[in-house]
């Protein structure tokens, strides 16, 4: 396989993971606070959204060269013990990249449900 090959893998795990990220920024701290589903104070708001950031974009980079690698390490290692463990390696760093992206809406996924239960299990008023 040819060097392009890998890079055009490389190129589009990454921007179709950076474009997944940014769905889920405007999804969780633009469009759900707005609808009144979730609601949080100024100041965690802004950490949450500071702390995607660097998750967000981070988890592209290790979805990306964990793909890349996969696709490298099938190509030239022969079944084998270290081929297995190399495998299970890329895996878990695609799954810690891909928690990355997805960090916004686990964030506002939540506190949806800290709400929910919140309010599914307060007294009532008397």
């Amino acid at each position: 396989m040819s060097h392009s090959s890998y890079d055009n893998l490389l190129k589009k795990d990454f921007w179709s993971s950076i474009r997944l990220w940014i769905v889920m920024e405007f999804l969780s701290f633009g469009l759900f606070p707005v609808l009144g589903l979730i609601h949080m104070d100024n100041d965690r708001f802004q950490s949450y959204f500071i702390m995607s950031f660097p998750l967000g974009i981070g988890g592209a980079f290790l979805v990306a060269g964990s793909s890349r690698f996969l696709q490298r390490t099938t190509a030239n290692l022969d079944r084998s013990s270290e081929r297995d463990i190399a495998l299970t390696l890329a895996q878990i760093v695609g799954w810690v990249g891909a928690f990355g992206v997805m960090f916004p809406f686990f964030i506002v996924v939540g506190q949806f449900l800290t709400e929910a239960f919140g309010e599914l299990y307060r007294e009532p008023k008397k």
